[in-house]
């Protein structure tokens, strides 16, 4: 998965995917699995966490850790369905015209 990002992309993903998940926990409802997927498109690497939630209250998209997420990814946007939270994070591939 290290295919084209640099040591310090992945250490800036691993950071954000920790704050991401810090949010969505603060949001869960009692009991809730915090599911997290992995994958690549052809931009670069996508992870999407979601919760369930019991509440509708939005994420603070004026809050450090969003400030973090906004800055350690090159996309970062949430969604919220009945279900609850969904949080998409994605970095991409820097190209190489070297």
């Amino acid at each position: 998965m290290r295919a084209d990002f640099d040591l310090d992309a992945i250490a800036d993903l691993k950071i954000a995917v920790d704050e991401a998940c810090s949010m969505l926990i603060m949001q869960a409802a009692k009991g809730a699995v915090l599911r997290c997927t992995f994958g690549t498109d052809e931009d670069g690497i996508v992870v999407q966490s979601e919760v369930a939630t019991d509440g509708n209250e939005p994420l603070d998209d004026t809050a450090f850790g969003w400030h973090v997420l906004s800055t350690l990814t090159d996309e970062s946007s949430w969604t919220r369905s009945e279900a609850g939270v969904c949080l998409r994070l994605s970095l991409q591939r820097k190209v190489n015209n070297s």
